[in-house]
């Protein structure tokens, strides 16, 4: 998925997301703001404890009982779908853009999805990268880096990421 945000589309979010991430807000003001930034009603089940952090909102997924920690950040401009149950602890990213640094080149924008399936855990810190699809009832540990994909019920920690016993 190769997509763009337009520009005054990415500056209402970030309008919107400060807003939010500045003041004293009732849950039904969060989803209010949180369903302006998407683009449609944030289901009634999701939790989000704020700081949340959005780059522009249009690409973003989320199903039912998603329930996100405070300080999450969503690059959704490569498209992020989040299935129902999935928790995901503080500080967690997940970048569905990033660049690939060159030493003699610019760098190299990089977008694919992410899909992460129904209730998966996602521990506080751990990034997960462009292109991943984490399978359902996965875990991620805190501070894992996930570069590949995850099988279903397969726990991930270390960076790399890599399949750990359970």
């Amino acid at each position: 998925m190769s997509t763009t945000c337009d520009e005054r589309l990415k500056q209402q979010t970030t309008r919107l997301i400060q807003h939010l991430n500045h003041g004293r807000h009732l849950e039904t003001e969060v989803h209010q703001l949180i369903s302006e930034i998407i683009g449609y009603r944030l289901p009634a089940t999701t939790v989000i404890n704020l700081p949340i952090y959005i780059d522009c909102g249009c690409y973003l997924r989320l199903a039912n009982d998603v329930r996100f920690g405070p300080g999450v950040h969503l690059a959704d401009q490569g498209g992020i779908t989040i299935a129902a149950g999935v928790c995901i602890g503080a500080g967690a990213q997940l970048l569905s853009e990033t660049y690939r640094p060159h030493p003699q080149q610019a760098p190299q924008l990089i977008q694919a999805p992410i899909k992460i399936g129904a209730n998966v855990q996602i521990g506080a810190g751990a990034l997960i990268l462009p292109g991943v699809t984490v399978g359902e009832n996965a875990v991620i540990a805190p501070g894992a880096v996930v570069t590949e994909s995850v099988a279903a019920s397969a726990m991930i920690a270390g960076n790399p990421g890599k399949v750990t016993p359970g």
